[in-house]
């Protein structure tokens, strides 16, 4: 028994080969004299019509090899399951997604562009809106401010600066505010609190006729209203408490030479000079009269007190701040 082979080797019109090799197994007898072999008979078909009946090759081994591994099969020769290689995928090829029967999308995922930024200038309008109010409002808290100082009222001022500042810190702007701090302010409130006290007590020592302690008072109630006003950026309404202060220095000076003058008409008396003495008895008098006339002139808030228009104040004010525009422009 012999073995024949034949290797055929086709090349398609897009330069594709193929290469089939065939193996016949016949016994040494076979076919007689003058008989043509069947691999002669598959050679003559493939030359008569370019086609091999698969009958006619169904007792041989047929062997395919591709010519290298870079060749790619046919269209038509591709398996329907084959993917191509990532580096041999067409331009326009689109990877199928797998979708489940009943696909359920949460909420949110179905949120449009549009939606969200329609959102995000709503917010942005909303915080800019909220910015817009706390900067209105810390502009008519720092005018109610400087309308208090103005009137001399420090602590009203100081409340309506504590707002401005708190309103301009929401606001993220500071422009509106100007002129002393609250805390200024409030420092500034307790410096007139302390001169009201001052003036309370010139006032009693003025009716008790001490008129040096009167005088005391009425500087330190000066004093007090200075810093007051410095320390608020307000005018300046020291004049009362410095004319009272004056009329109170002349009352001193006065009772001084009264006693002057007692004591030397006690001294012509004890010599017996009885009309010298009389003479510095009436001079004592008349300059007693003189101090008293100007204790009643410094006594504070008395009926002959001096008057000075500039010291004049309105206090007992508040300050009660505007609604703040609350409008959330994101819910429209």
């Amino acid at each position: 028994m012999t073995t024949e082979n034949v290797t055929i080797t086709e090349t398609a019109p897009d330069g594709t080969e193929t290469t089939v090799e065939i193996t016949q197994t016949k016994p040494d007898e076979a076919g007689g004299v003058g008989a043509s072999s069947i691999v002669e008979e598959v050679i003559d078909a493939l030359f008569d019509d370019g086609t091999v009946d698969s009958e006619d090759l169904q007792d041989f081994e047929v062997v395919e090899e591709a010519t290298s591994e870079d060749e790619v099969l046919p269209e038509e020769a591709m398996p329907e399951d084959e993917v191509l290689p990532e580096e041999k995928m067409p331009e326009d090829y689109v990877e199928a997604v797998p979708v489940t029967e009943s696909p359920v999308f949460a909420e949110e995922a179905q949120e449009s562009p549009d939606t969200a930024d329609a959102e995000a200038a709503a917010a942005e309008a909303t915080e800019a809106a909220a910015a817009e109010a706390h900067a209105q409002a810390a502009e008519a808290a720092q005018q109610a401010a400087d309308q208090f100082v103005e009137q001399g009222d420090y602590a009203a001022a100081a409340d309506a600066r504590e707002t401005a500042e708190n309103e301009a810190w929401e606001a993220g702007d500071q422009s509106a505010l100007h002129g002393s701090t609250a805390a200024e302010m409030e420092s500034a409130d307790t410096r007139q609190e302390n001169a009201e006290y001052f003036e309370q007590q010139e006032a009693w020592h003025a009716q008790q006729g001490d008129y040096s302690a009167a005088r005391d008072d009425a500087r330190s109630a000066a004093n007090e209203t200075g810093w007051a006003d410095h320390m608020a950026g307000g005018a300046d309404h020291t004049g009362q408490a410095d004319k009272e202060a004056e009329q109170m220095d002349w009352a001193v000076w006065e009772e001084g030479n009264a006693d002057y003058q007692a004591a030397n008409a006690e001294w012509y008396a004890e010599r017996g000079d009885l009309d010298q003495a009389a003479a510095s008895a009436e001079s004592a008098g008349e300059h007693q009269a003189a101090a008293d006339y100007h204790g009643d002139l410094g006594e504070h808030g008395g009926d002959m007190a001096v008057y000075d228009a500039s010291s004049d104040v309105s206090t007992g004010g508040s300050y009660d701040a505007p609604e703040a525009d609350t409008t959330d422009y994101s819910s429209e």
